[in-house]
C-alpha cells in the first residue's frame, strides 16, 4: 500500500528545502540512492516546483521515473513537464538548466532496467499500481 499524499508531499518538501539550502550535502541520499532535486515550472501557478528523485547517470543526462510511490496517479512534475519541458536539475551545488524527454517502447524499457538495477525499490512501486510510469531523460542545455 502507498503512503498517504499528504505524507509523501510533505516528506518530499522537506528534502528539497534541505538538499537545496545545504547545496547537496544533506539529504542528497534516499535509501542509499543518489538524489536530485528537479524543479518544474508549475503549470497552472507559474512557480517553482522542487521535486527531490532518485536518479541514474546516463551520458550527460539525468534519468528519473514517475513512480509517485506506487500510486495510481502521476506526480505533479509530470504533468509540468509535459506542459514545458524546460526545468533545472540540482545535483550536489550545482544548478543545471535542463530539457525533460519523455522516452518510450525499447529506450524507456532499457532504462527503466537500469533504475530498477541501481533501486531495487521501484520494482516494489511498479507492483502497487497497474499505472506505467514515465521514464524521464533530464538533458542539461549547453
Amino acid at each position: 500500500m502507498a503512503p498517504p499524499d499528504a505524507v509523501i508531499r510533505g516528506f518530499s518538501r522537506a528534502q528539497a528545502w534541505v538538499y537545496r539550502r545545504s547545496r547537496g550535502r544533506m539529504w542528497a541520499r534516499f535509501r542509499g540512492h543518489p538524489v536530485l532535486v528537479l524543479v518544474t515550472t508549475g503549470r497552472r501557478s507559474g512557480r517553482p516546483r522542487p521535486t527531490p528523485l532518485v536518479f541514474v547517470v546516463d551520458g550527460d543526462a539525468y534519468v528519473v521515473t514517475a513512480s509517485n510511490a506506487g500510486r495510481d496517479h502521476d506526480p505533479g512534475w509530470v504533468h509540468n513537464l509535459r506542459a514545458d519541458p524546460r526545468a533545472t536539475v540540482v545535483v550536489g551545488g550545482s544548478d543545471l538548466p535542463c530539457t525533460a524527454r519523455f522516452t518510450e517502447g525499447d529506450e524507456a524499457a532499457g532504462l527503466w532496467d537500469r533504475l530498477v538495477a541501481h533501486s531495487p525499490g521501484f520494482a516494489n512501486y511498479r507492483r502497487l499500481t497497474d499505472r506505467p510510469f514515465p521514464v524521464v531523460v533530464l538533458t542539461p542545455i549547453g
